[in-house]
């Protein structure tokens, strides 16, 4: 039988933390008539429940006290490594385990298991924002990769691109219902798939912004724009993950749109500006990077050239003749 929540169980004690097994059966109930000797035994298949009162016992016989913290510590690892959700044992020692009964004993117990689901909830909601954001960035650079000229019409198959990222069942399922409530996903009801909406973007967006400015060591765009010896020092540097070639060509087209964007934007609706901005914005982000994303920085192009298929070809060819042919048209 399959629990909700993953405690460190056997038949054989390895762990002193550890519950004992109570096997497939155990005595629910024992009915008995007036005047007979014997009574009739009733079984049953453990419960989460019934787990939950040898949990209960187990704590309270801990010695000494303080090793509490690690002994919930010890099954919430269990529980992650059998595809547990953090929240979910979270939510269950909180309500289940210290509101139901743990209340109801001397202080210590209470005050340390209090102790211990704050630090918890803490690092949850940590980890629960960056998985969110990590689940966005990827399910954006998918729907990229796979329609280009649509990436909100993209289905996504929720249960491969989990496994994909590494994340379980619960922790999937949980994520995408969030993220749905807050607008930046679609989940058919029902179905085993989802789709990223437009705010996804902006999000992302808002996020590398963020994270540039509060970076100390990220080069600023104004010293790769303006130096290009600093660029031809780098090029001895094998380790480098961007050819400053690469570089070279992003920031020609970067210097060029600057200096031509009144006339590039003339000729695009006021959507298709946004998105030109949003995009331009993010392969800033990246050249200021010490070490830029090549790979994400080819996709970032590939939008931009998709915009740009709305700007008549001869100014193009005008304004960016300078670059490598086929870079941009």
């Amino acid at each position: 039988m399959s629990y909700k929540i993953n405690y460190s169980i056997r038949e054989k004690i390895v762990n002193e933390f550890d519950l004992n097994s109570l096997g497939d059966k155990i005595i629910s109930g024992i009915s008995t008539k007036f005047g007979d000797v014997g009574g009739e035994i009733f079984f049953k298949e453990p419960e989460q429940s019934d787990y939950d009162k040898i949990f209960v016992e187990k704590i309270v016989n801990l010695k000494p006290v303080y090793k509490l913290k690690e002994f919930l510590d010890y099954h919430l690892k269990n529980h992650l490594n059998e595809n547990g959700d953090l929240k979910i044992f979270i939510n269950h020692v909180e309500y289940e385990i210290h509101d139901k009964n743990l209340i109801y004993y001397p202080p210590p117990y209470s005050k340390i298991v209090i102790e211990w689901l704050n630090e918890k909830k803490t690092m949850n909601l940590k980890q629960d924002e960056e998985n969110k954001i990590k689940l966005l960035k990827l399910a954006y650079e998918e729907a990229i990769d796979y329609a280009p000229d649509n990436p909100y019409g993209a289905i996504i198959d929720t249960e491969s691109f989990a496994e994909a990222i590494g994340f379980n069942k619960p922790q999937m399922k949980r994520y995408l219902m969030e993220l749905h409530s807050a607008g930046y996903v679609n989940v058919p009801i029902g179905a085993r798939i989802f789709y990223i909406n437009p705010d996804v973007r902006e999000l992302l967006l808002e996020i590398e912004n963020k994270q540039s400015k509060e970076s100390e060591k990220q080069m600023s765009f104004s010293q790769i724009t303006n130096s290009q010896i600093l660029i031809q020092q780098n090029t001895t540097n094998s380790s480098q993950s961007v050819s400053n070639e690469s570089i070279d060509k992003f920031v020609e087209f970067l210097n060029e749109f600057q200096k031509n964007e009144h006339e590039l934007i003339k000729h695009l609706a006021k959507d298709r500006i946004d998105e030109l901005k949003d995009e331009i914005g993010r392969l800033k982000i990246q050249l200021e990077k010490k070490e830029p994303d090549k790979s994400k920085m080819s996709r970032i192009f590939e939008e931009i050239k998709i915009i740009m298929k709305e700007v008549p070809k001869e100014i193009l060819k005008t304004i960016f003749s300078n670059l490598v042919t086929g870079m941009l048209f």
